[in-house]
């Protein structure tokens, strides 16, 4: 998915991740570096996106995929948190942002987490 696709109510639903994200961080200055320097390689150089679904659903005409999130507490960004809020501000911050693209993984249907 390109990184100005993603949707921005994700941002929200990162209360499953159990890291905080650093933008400071090490991990997160290269996550930066490459979509400064590198952006048609970021999807090769990031491990990207995981997200927990109630149920996802592809739409093959309108090339759309529909999730279905429970609550915030069981489903969301799992993983990538750091990749994502690093895109958010790679965003924001320029002008004119690359076409940069992110892998996103969706795991869907796996209920609680803790259990």
């Amino acid at each position: 998915m390109g990184v100005k696709d993603l949707p921005t109510e994700l941002d929200e639903w990162r209360v499953v991740n159990p890291r905080e994200v650093n933008l400071n961080s090490g991990v997160s200055k290269q996550i930066r570096k490459t979509l400064d320097e590198n952006p048609d390689e970021f999807i090769l150089r990031n491990r990207g996106i995981t997200l927990v679904v109630d149920h996802a659903e592809f739409k093959n005409q309108l090339k759309e995929i529909h999730l279905e999130r429970g609550t915030k507490e069981t489903n969301g960004v799992l993983d990538g948190g750091h990749t994502l809020m690093n895109i958010r501000k790679y965003l924001a911050d320029e002008e004119e942002p690359s076409d940069a693209y992110v892998r996103l993984e969706i795991l869907e249907g796996i209920g609680n987490l803790d259990e």
